[in-house]
């Protein structure tokens, strides 16, 4: 996504819609909508997908689930969800492409 601005900022995803099976195998699906600062995205559609690795102690497993979106207000936003439950937020917005 070129152009777009860094972000690297905590979401708060709305869980209605997402599949809870899943999400218990640690795929997650992109939320329908999400609130960051004070404001609600709904999400229009699901651009693409794609999942980043990390090597730990020789092993090779999912670090982060990515989701480049096309958002009701014509921006497209980079989301991801860190793989492995840890204390803090799970959910992310990486960058954001204002529309032109």
């Amino acid at each position: 996504m070129n152009g777009g601005s860094f972000v690297s900022e905590a979401i708060e995803p709305e869980t209605e819609g997402m599949d809870p099976v899943r999400i218990a195998r640690g795929e997650p699906t992109a939320p329908r909508a999400f609130s960051w600062r004070g404001e609600r995205y709904a999400v229009a559609c699901v651009l693409r997908t794609w999942k980043t690795y990390k090597l730990d102690r020789g092993e090779r497993y999912v670090d982060r689930h990515w989701f480049e979106v096309a958002l009701s207000t014509g921006q497209t936003g980079r989301l991801y969800c860190l793989r492995r439950e840890r204390s803090g937020p799970r959910w992310f917005i990486f960058s954001i492409l204002l529309p032109t």
